[in-house]
C-alpha cells in the first residue's frame, strides 16, 4: 500500500533524532511483538529469528552495543539474504507463512540498524510488522488490499492501532533516554514481550 510507504519515510525522519541504540530498541520492539505473535500462534522453538532477537536484545544497551558491534557485523553477513526458519504453525495458510516470513524479514533490519546505525533500517523493521499485518488482513481470498476501502479499514483495525500506539510509547521512551542503559532496554523489551500481536484467532 502507499500508505505504508508514505508512513515508513515520515518513521525514518523521526528516527533521525532518536540515538543509535534507540534505533535499535525501537526497531527490535516492533520485532519482539510480531515475532511473539508468530511464536504465540505455535510456532515456538529454537529459530534463528528468535536467537537474533534475543542477541541484539542483549546488545541494546549504549555500551553494549559498541563492544559488540564487530560481532553483529558478522551476524549480518551471513543473514543478509534472509533467514531460513521453517515456523510449524498450526492456521496451515499461506498468509501463516507470509506473516512469518515478515517477522524473520523484521529481525533481519533490526540487526541491519545496529550494525548501519541507519535510521531508514529500523523503520523498515516496522514496515516489515506493517506489511505482516496486511498479510493477516488479507488472508481471506476475495480481499483486496489495492483500495482505498481496505486501506482506510487496516488503518481503523484494532491490530494495527494497537501496534502504532506501541511504536509511538516506543518512540516516545527511547527519545527521553538517548543514553540507553540496561535498565531501560529491558523495560522496553519487557512491554514488546507483554504485547505481543494477537494473530490467527489468538
Amino acid at each position: 500500500m502507499e500508505r505504508i510507504e508514505r508512513e515508513r519515510q515520515e518513521l525514518t525522519a523521526r528516527l533521525r533524532r532518536v540515538s543509535t541504540a534507540g534505533r535499535v530498541a525501537f526497531a527490535a520492539a516492533c520485532s519482539e511483538r510480531l515475532l511473539r505473535g508468530v511464536e504465540a500462534a505455535g510456532a515456538e522453538g529454537d529459530t534463528q529469528a528468535r536467537r537474533i532477537l534475543d542477541l541484539l536484545w542483549q546488545s541494546a544497551a549504549d555500551y553494549r552495543f559498541v563492544d559488540r558491534k564487530q560481532d553483529l557485523r558478522d551476524l549480518l553477513e551471513e543473514v543478509e539474504d534472509g533467514i531460513s526458519d521453517e515456523f510449524e504453525l498450526p492456521a496451515g495458510t499461506e498468509a501463516a507463512e507470509e506473516v512469518a516470513q515478515f517477522a524473520s524479514d523484521a529481525v533481519v533490519e533490526t540487526l541491519a540498524c545496529s550494525v548501519s546505525h541507519e535510521p531508514h533500517m529500523a523503520a523498515n523493521a516496522a514496515a516489515a510488522v506493517w506489511n505482516a499485518l496486511v498479510a493477516y488482513a488479507t488472508r481471506e481470498d476475495d480481499v483486496d488490499s489495492g483500495t482505498s476501502a481496505f486501506e482506510q479499514a487496516f488503518y481503523d483495525s484494532t491490530l494495527m492501532r494497537t501496534e502504532l500506539a506501541a511504536e509511538e510509547a516506543d518512540l516516545a521512551f527511547v527519545a527521553a533516554h538517548p543514553d540507553l542503559n540496561d535498565d531501560q532496554a529491558a523495560e522496553i523489551r519487557r512491554r514488546a514481550r507483554q504485547n505481543p500481536l494477537a494473530l490467527f484467532g489468538l
